[in-house]
């Protein structure tokens, strides 16, 4: 099986997310998750150091210094969290295109809640560099996102599993959710570059049956 294979069987299985979901899909408490970035971790690392310098000097700025910032972090957490609970996703409109050309699906986000939810990214769990660019929705408001996805088969092109992540407020805790919305596009066979011109038709003259 290759990494991409096992990839998708583990994330299929960590976030139960096994296939398109009807909509509208709501982002529960226990469909996001929380990790530290590398920035974040960096800072728990320096947390740590000046913390064991403040005990072997008993350095009491020191220890109000660590608990401040610790306590500053910590609070984000909650902060990247309540920035994805309860949003809530729904499939918009894709347009049929031609095989090699971009599919554009249409993603509806909406925000009952009376805050607003800042810095969010939308891509493709696959094709993290097919990202949209960041947005923000405000209080009671619903977006439209754009995901392109490349078109290389003819037939149906179902949309892929999407994450829905934010870094805010500081940039030091990464909240993402994965899902599915249900919505595929219409792949038609491209047409050939220089085809010879259909055949011309000028022969009026009726036909033996006629």
């Amino acid at each position: 099986m290759t990494r991409t294979g096992i990839r998708s069987r583990l994330q299929r299985w960590l976030f139960r997310v096994g296939g398109p979901e009807p909509a509208p899909i709501r982002l529960g408490q226990r469909r996001i998750f929380v990790l530290p970035t590398g920035f974040g971790l960096a800072l728990g690392l320096t947390l740590l150091v000046m913390l064991l310098a403040s005990i072997n000097y008993a350095l009491s700025l020191g220890f109000g210094l660590t608990f401040l910032i610790g306590s500053v972090a910590w609070i984000s957490i909650h902060h990247a969290f309540r920035n994805l609970v309860d949003l809530a996703i729904s499939p918009g409109r894709s347009e049929a295109v031609f095989c090699g050309s971009p599919a554009h699906f249409s993603i509806l986000l909406h925000n009952a809640s009376l805050r607003p939810r800042l810095g969010l990214e939308l891509f493709p769990t696959r094709s993290p560099t097919l990202r949209a660019p960041p947005f923000s929705l405000l209080p009671e408001s619903t977006s439209t996102q754009e995901i392109i996805i490349p078109a290389t088969a003819r037939g149906w092109l179902r949309l892929p599993r999407l994450s829905l992540e934010t870094r805010h407020p500081l940039g030091l805790i990464r909240a993402w959710s994965l899902f599915q919305p249900d919505l595929r596009c219409l792949v038609y066979p491209a047409p050939e570059a220089d085809a010879p011109p259909p055949p011309f038709g000028g022969d009026t003259r009726p036909g033996p049956g006629a």
